[in-house]
């Protein structure tokens, strides 16, 4: 039986109040000095310079705007991405941060008018789902990602597929998340929003060179390799692949090609809104970095597995997206376990009752 809607406010409700009870009791190590957005702030203030991607530059910046850094404070994005956090780096970095997360509500609310099922179940798993609230804990930008994702979608259900992939190719700024993106592209024949796509992809290219010469892009990739001791998934708890097998390993292969093949399948032989989720349950698997904020481009794919005809995938959404998670033991190796069987139940839905999110895509 569907939820009514008074029900649903008063999940909504309770979730936001319990959510905002914790935030406001973080201590300021937590809230402040170590916020992935701190690290952005310092991007933005460097942009164009040639100490963007060299640490002690970043330390040394952020000491004096806010007295504090966290140790693994380095800045491991795209040129572009500093040039577009320079306008908020002309404020004050409290100032900066506050709205960066008034901007991250406002673009939840997007995802949520945006979105073509229940919207009030759309709000309640804003509201309770663990990584929403660590993406603002810690200023990460997943919910701005959720946007973009939600916005392309739709416009490809809307018939306008190179104004889509002008909106998809802003995800750029975690591109490590959407790796299989282009078999989503090339197995739907999504040519035109393949052309947005490049179209945005190039601009962001031109703004990297035009902020940060055109030897850019060769030292954010040395720098990468360089700065690797600070991000490297083998010294934080990661929910990723890379993570749960310490390294690439032959588990790690194999676990990984079992990946592709499952979001393959599902791309191939799923609706669009089933090839979306295919791609980034599979991103969250595969990718080198990431960490709990980036989960919560999981709420549509949880959305989705809660309209499930598989009553196993509908219990583990629901179960997903509550705080009882956190019981079970193994931190982000059981996340990463819980997402590989959603992926699988999601694969197990497609072949034995075929795909019924129908409603969910372009007819």
């Amino acid at each position: 039986m569907k939820m009514k809607r008074a029900a649903y406010v008063a999940l909504i409700v309770l979730g936001v109040l319990f959510r905002a009870y914790i935030f406001t009791h973080l201590p300021r190590d937590l809230s402040v000095c170590a916020t992935d957005y701190s690290v952005f702030y310092a991007g933005g203030k460097l942009a164009g310079s040639s100490s963007l991607y060299q640490p002690n530059a970043i330390l040394a910046l952020l000491d004096r705007e806010i007295g504090c850094h966290a140790s693994w404070a380095v800045f491991i994005k795209p040129p572009f991405y500093a040039a577009l956090m320079w306008p908020l780096a002309q404020l004050t970095f409290e100032h900066a941060l506050l709205i960066w997360r008034m901007l991250g509500i406002l673009a939840l609310a997007a995802f949520v008018w945006l979105w073509p099922g229940n919207k009030y179940a759309a709000c309640a798993s804003l509201a309770w789902f663990l990584p929403i609230s660590a993406n603002f804990t810690v200023g990460q930008d997943i919910a701005f990602l959720l946007l973009f994702l939600m916005a392309g979608y739709r416009l490809i259900e809307r018939s306008s597929p190179y104004a889509a992939g002008l909106i998809l190719g802003l995800c750029a700024i975690k591109f490590h998340l959407f790796l299989l993106l282009p078999v989503l592209l090339f197995q739907k024949r999504l040519w035109r929003v393949t052309a947005g796509l490049a179209t945005t992809g190039t601009a962001l290219t031109a703004l990297s060179f035009a902020v940060g010469g055109w030897h850019s892009m060769i030292e954010y990739i040395a720098a990468l390799r360089n700065q690797e001791p600070y991000y490297n998934s083998g010294g934080f708890d990661y929910p990723n692949l890379r993570c749960l097998f310490h390294g690439y390993s032959l588990a790690f292969f194999c676990s990984a090609a079992a990946v592709v093949l499952l979001g393959c399948l599902l791309i191939r032989f799923g609706t669009l809104a089933t090839g979306f989720a295919a791609v980034i349950m599979g991103g969250l698997l595969l990718a080198p970095h990431s960490t709990l904020a980036d989960y919560a481009l999981l709420v549509p794919v949880l959305l989705l597995a809660v309209d499930s005809g598989l009553s196993a995938c509908r219990y583990l959404a629901w179960f997903f997206m509550t705080p009882f998670v956190l019981a079970l033991p193994g931190g982000a190796n059981t996340w990463t376990l819980l997402l590989f069987v959603l992926l699988s139940m999601f694969a197990i839905q497609l072949i034995v009752l075929g795909d019924d999110h129908a409603a969910y895509s372009p007819a």
